[in-house]
């Protein structure tokens, strides 16, 4: 069964001026909404799943530099001790 349970939840801002060369340049703000998810089970193993960017915003961190979106991780693990 699940033994604790934990929710937490976070918004960060992309900024919209950057001058770093050849990356200078204006980027659209943006608000992001970023959420993580972990259980503890009695074996032991815990599990956490985040979300950064829970809502698909398209954007890019620096001008001229990939479109970034969703991210999903999912991480288990298991201390030996």
């Amino acid at each position: 069964g699940i033994r604790d349970f934990c929710l937490s939840r976070g918004l960060g801002d992309v900024y919209k001026r950057q001058n770093q060369g050849y990356y200078a340049g204006t980027v659209q703000a943006k608000n992001l909404v970023d959420v993580s998810l972990g259980y503890k089970l009695k074996s032991g193993v815990k599990l956490d799943l985040s979300v950064t960017n829970l809502f698909d915003q398209q954007y890019r961190t620096f001008p001229r530099m990939p479109v970034i979106g969703r991210r999903v991780n999912l991480r288990a693990t298991y201390n030996l001790q």
